[in-house]
């Protein structure tokens, strides 16, 4: 018995094929969350970093999300809105410099590097990455993190190498590469009397305290 076949457009296969090179086809110019990062260039990228901007200090609380795991959320607002969220959870906060770039496929993406610096020895991790941002504004840079000698390590093509990789263009303005970056995961004074990962590290309900 022959298979019954439903009535539909009985498609010509010449019809379906591309005729033109894919590799042609117009770039998405649209930013969205998921295409700008919230993390350090990968060891395989090289990257750039803004020149034209001055690299800002932001503060972070790490909270466990619905799954236990820490995440770490950008608090955005006043210094008494700051203030007023250390009070309620001492010890959980870090700052980290905002350092916005952009690797070699086209890649958004803002670098939290850490601000910790230790009264008793100098913080390798930290120097290095700085060192890597600073090297990164004017040539192609990539990192790698060496974990046995506690620092990155640093890859310098060189000026003439550099230019061979072409000059970098920053077509989304520094507030909205933070704002894509951290999507979802900014602490607002209109949103963290309801922000479920700091309502569950006050123990299901926000206790105030006195804001100066």
């Amino acid at each position: 018995m022959p298979n019954e076949i439903e009535d539909v457009l009985d498609l010509d296969l010449n019809k379906i094929a591309a005729y033109d090179n894919p590799d042609e086809l117009p770039a998405s110019k649209k930013a969205t969350a998921s295409s700008v990062k919230s993390e350090k260039p990968n060891k395989v990228e090289w990257f750039r970093t803004r020149k034209d901007v001055q690299f800002l200090p932001g503060l972070f609380v790490e909270l466990a999300d619905a799954d236990g795991l820490k995440e770490q959320y950008l608090v955005y607002g006043t210094k008494d809105f700051q203030e007023h969220l250390k009070k309620l959870l001492p010890g959980s906060f870090n700052t980290r410099l905002l350092v916005p770039y952009k690797n070699n496929i086209g890649q958004n993406g803002i670098w939290p590097i850490s601000t910790y610096k230790s009264e008793r020895y100098a913080n390798k991790w930290t120097t290095s990455a700085l060192e890597a941002s600073e090297l990164a504004k004017d040539r192609w840079t990539r990192i790698a993190a060496n974990m046995a000698a506690g620092h990155y390590t640093i890859w310098d093509p060189g000026t003439d190498l550099s230019k061979k990789f072409g000059e970098v263009e920053f077509e989304i303005p520094y507030s909205k590469t933070i704002t894509l970056a951290f999507h979802r995961r900014i602490l607002t004074e209109e949103n963290y009397k309801t922000f479920d990962p700091l309502v569950r590290a006050c123990g299901g309900g926000i206790i105030e305290t006195a804001t100066e």
